[in-house]
């Protein structure tokens, strides 16, 4: 049995139904800047209300630009595949997997930078303070911080577009993408919650955008632009 082109795999329900269950739960349950966000960013503020590791080298030099150059030679060996294989006429199929990967990516990170340019939340390091040797933070959380959602981590997870791209033709890749892009986007999620740049939340965010936003791109590739051919009934 062949699926029409407008049909909605069981992959494709399972992607809707979990990003509507992880926003009603990230809303409930997970507000910005609440106990939650709270509680996991307190044990790095030192005693006289910074951050500790605000600005450790390690931090800085490996976790922050480190792992975004990681991000960055990702885009760019998808981008020299693309071009390599535009240029000798070779293999299509892939050359449309490189485009899906680099346009999802873009607009993943794009959009998040959007975001956060119109955001009023502010970042823990401009909220937190010390008042008889107890953590507080500042009761008014709307300021023109620009701190939300998570930019450094939206690099991270926007590589979970790599899962969708080659789930098709290469499922073992499609896996070994996924894992890195989990491991990237949380590994440069705590980097910025130790360094007080971000809550727990915001990269939370930063993770249901790029998910989101890679699953739309997903989806208008095979429906629309690039002519992927429906495939049987997928049961994965």
């Amino acid at each position: 049995m062949v699926l029409p082109k407008n049909s909605l795999t069981a992959l494709d329900l399972w992607n809707i139904w979990l990003l509507c269950l992880s926003c009603a739960v990230l809303n409930i349950f997970i507000p910005i800047g609440g106990r939650i966000d709270q509680f996991f960013s307190a044990p790095w503020v030192s005693p006289v209300g910074d951050y500790t590791y605000m600005n450790n080298p390690y931090l800085v030099s490996i976790g922050h630009y480190g792992l975004k150059y990681v991000v960055i030679f990702i885009a760019v060996m998808h981008l020299i595949i693309l071009i390599y294989l535009k240029m000798n006429k070779k293999n299509p199929r892939l050359q449309k997997i490189c485009m899906m990967v680099l346009l999802s990516m873009a607009c993943s990170v794009s959009y998040i930078a959007v975001l956060k340019s119109f955001s009023a939340h502010a970042c823990p390091w401009s909220m937190v303070s010390i008042h008889l040797g107890h953590v507080q933070w500042l009761q008014d959380m709307q300021t023109s911080a620009r701190c939300f959602p998570g930019g450094h981590a939206s690099g991270g997870f926007s590589l979970i577009i790599l899962f969708f791209a080659y789930r098709h033709d290469y499922p073992r890749l499609a896996r070994i993408g996924l894992t890195i892009a989990l491991v990237l986007g949380f590994m440069m999620s705590w980097v910025q919650m130790v360094r007080g740049a971000h809550f727990l939340s915001h990269n939370l965010w930063s993770l249901w955008w790029s998910w989101l936003v890679a699953f739309i791109i997903y989806k208008a590739f095979r429906r629309f632009f690039l002519g992927f051919k429906p495939l049987a009934v997928e049961h994965s």
